[in-house]
This record gives structure tokens, sequence and C-alpha cells, in this order.
């Protein structure tokens, strides 16, 4: 009975925590590993799981996503961190940072797909979460182990900093 369960959990959610992890960590071998490695943790912890909290694929991923960040801080993968440098933060207001990312054209979504790779895997995810998949802040929290209106800071700036980055891209490229 408990493994025809656990079965129906990796059927309905499998593909889902799958692909969540292969967005942080791109090796799909590594991915599957990890996806693995989720469900025998949420298995062994399946007590721990409440679901006033949240529904069990939010539970599900919060345990896929501190999986990925411990493999990709074992393998120490090479990204571009946000720090809280106010020289960049101030250089582009929130409504420029807001209107240059609502006016994409073909070339400015090729420099925003390069520029949004470049940012670690914890910003990426946050920007999936958000943006992608539509969820609210206060899931994504209970996701990520952040305040919810610590995220809301970080999506700020991460919209800044990727608006930076890509006038820099831009300016290289008309010279």
């Amino acid at each position: 009975m408990q493994e025809e369960y656990y079965r129906q959990i990796i059927k309905q959610y499998g593909g889902e925590i799958r692909a969540f992890i292969g967005r942080m960590v791109p090796q799909r071998c590594d991915a599957d590993e990890l996806a693995q490695d989720t469900f025998v943790k949420a298995f062994r912890f399946i007590s721990s799981y409440d679901s006033r909290r949240g529904p069990m694929n939010q539970w599900l991923l919060r345990i896929a996503y501190h999986e990925a960040l411990m493999y990709l801080r074992r393998h120490k993968q090479q990204t571009c961190y946000l720090e809280d440098d106010e020289r960049w933060l101030n250089r582009i207001s929130d409504d420029e940072a807001d209107r240059m990312l609502s006016e994409m054209q073909e070339q400015r979504i090729r420099n925003l797909e390069d520029t949004i790779s470049r940012l670690s895997a914890e910003d990426q995810t946050l920007l999936h979460l958000y943006y992608h998949d539509g969820m609210r802040l206060r899931q994504i929290s209970e996701i990520m182990d952040h305040d919810a209106a610590y995220l809301a800071t970080r999506l700020q700036r991460i919209r800044k900093r990727l608006c930076v980055m890509i006038k820099t891209i831009e300016a290289d490229e008309d010279k």
C-alpha cells in the first residue's frame, strides 16, 4: 500500500520536480539523480509534510531546491551573483528597468536570455517561479526559505541588474 502511494507521488510530481531541478542543474544525469534524491528524502520525511503550509508539490519543490543548491555549492558553478553594490543599483531606475524589460525586441530577447543564464541558480529559479510558473511570493518564500518581502526586493534588484547587463551588451554591440 505504501509503495503504491509513493509510486503515485512520483508519477504525479516527478516531471515537475525533474524540470525544476533541470533549470538549476543543466547536466541531465545530475538533475535526474537529484530528482531521485529529492523523492528519497521526501519519503524519508513524509511525516513532516503539513498540508496546511501548502500543497504537496510546493513541499517537494522546497526539498528539490535545497538538493540542487547543495549540489551547486559542492560543484561551485560559475555564475554572476548580485552583490548589494549600490553603484549598479543606482545606474537605473525601477521604472526604466520595468520599461526596458517590457519592450523586448528580438536581439534584446537574446541578450536577456544570455544574461539570465549568467545569474546564479537561485536568481534564475526565483525569476522562473515568479514569471514563468506565476507563483506568488508567499509560495516562493516557502520553497526558497526567504521572506516574501526579501524576495520582492531581490526580484527588483535582479530586474535592474539584467537591464544594466543588457545595456552593457548593447553598448558593446554598437561599437
